[in-house]
């Protein structure tokens, strides 16, 4: 297994540099950091509706395959019943936001696509986790990130944009491809043409309200910092988050691969290896945070541009002090879902992100909210 999460972590890194080198260097220095946070808004809204309509999806189906309990029938049925409505609904919340922050039509318009595409490559992705392939897994993870920045590459050096849109094109283009190469995901699944137990809908529904509180309490202060704060103050903000976004993908890493052996087993073994990855991770957590207190400045001012950087450091600081409990956060998530307690995992994060929206309304969306966030995030553990 830890040769399986190295091998994860290693093309996550490769894919997430590069998409750091694209996002900081290039966007900050070519167009400026204004559009750096017009890049961040249309990233952030993505991600945010991309929960809403997977609305945990794909935790539940991979431990449903995990467990050997789906059939592939069942599995593409549930997939368009359940995402269909929640498209549509997403798409109209994702055109109202875009005409109220000014966003270009022709910068939304792949973004839409990308949007319903990927929505399909998650639940490929799904179920290479819960047959636990790690090859397939680390290929679609490195498309795309660091195969859009491959693709966005010659569009950077031989057309020389003016705006985003281009950039936008290539990131629809990698999802395209990572939609194709996902679909042998579905021959691993067996044959079995009978209906989707209504159990599923009911754990689906909670898995699906866990994810949007989740993503809520992570990704609503960027949107909500676009429309009070400005296009400015988004970049600044999206400059330093990028660095601890970066690192999480290390402890998920850990996650997706341990998720698949805890749903298969019980009891004591269960435990073991639970306490065995909390120890991994706690301490991946922390490194990380001295690791972007020493460097993360140096890092950011080189890429970035020191006088473009230099409003990104107090949220830096701050952000990457919550590494650890990020990173234990997400593996305890996992082992909750493995035996089913997602309704205890939603009720904490509940109450997180309910904190978080007051805090950013009383303080103003300034900065030191962060701080709250941090005091916050113990509770959804």
């Amino acid at each position: 297994m830890i040769r399986a999460i190295l091998f994860l972590q290693i093309s996550q890194v490769l894919g997430r540099g590069f998409y750091l080198l694209f996002s900081l260097w290039y966007i900050n220095n070519v167009f400026g950091v204004d559009v750096k946070g017009e890049w961040a808004n249309m990233m952030t809204l993505y991600t945010m509706l991309s929960a809403f309509s997977n609305l945990g999806f794909e935790v539940w189906l991979t431990r449903e395959v995990a467990g050997a309990s789906i059939s592939r029938q069942q599995a593409q049925a549930f997939l368009f019943k359940a995402k269909g409505g929640l498209w549509l609904i997403c798409l109209g919340i994702g055109a109202w936001w875009v005409g109220r922050v000014g966003t270009s039509p022709m910068l939304a318009l792949p973004f839409a696509l990308i949007f319903v595409l990927d929505g399909v490559a998650v639940a490929e992705q799904a179920v290479f986790e819960g047959k636990s392939q790690a090859r397939h897994i680390a290929t679609m993870s490195f498309i795309k990130s660091g195969g859009f920045v491959i693709l966005a590459l010659p569009v950077a050096l031989f057309f020389k944009p003016t705006d985003l849109v281009p950039f936008a094109w290539a990131f629809l283009a990698a999802i395209a491809i990572r939609l194709v190469f996902g679909w042998r995901c579905w021959r691993s699944l067996p044959s079995q043409a009978t209906p989707v137990p209504k159990r599923a809908w009911k754990e689906f529904a909670v898995m699906g309200s866990f994810t949007v509180v989740t993503i809520i309490y992570f990704k609503i202060d960027l949107l909500m910092l676009t429309s009070m704060k400005g296009k400015l103050a988004a970049g600044y903000y999206d400059n330093a988050y990028a660095f601890v976004e970066g690192a999480l993908f290390l402890s998920a890493a850990a996650g997706t691969m341990l998720y698949p052996s805890l749903v298969r087993s019980s009891g004591e073994e269960r435990a073991r290896q639970f306490d065995s990855m909390f120890l991994v991770v706690l301490l991946m957590g922390i490194v990380g945070t001295i690791g972007i207190w020493l460097f993360g400045p140096w890092v950011g001012s080189w890429i970035v541009g020191a006088e473009r950087f230099s409003g990104s450091l107090q949220p830096l600081v701050i952000l990457a002090s919550a590494l650890p409990v990020m990173f234990v956060n997400g593996l305890l998530n996992r082992w909750l879902f493995s035996f089913r307690r997602e309704r205890f995992a939603l009720l904490t994060a509940s109450a997180v992100a309910v904190f978080n929206l007051v805090g950013n309304f009383l303080d103003a969306y300034d900065i030191r909210i962060e701080f709250r966030q941090l005091a916050c995030e113990p509770c959804s553990v």
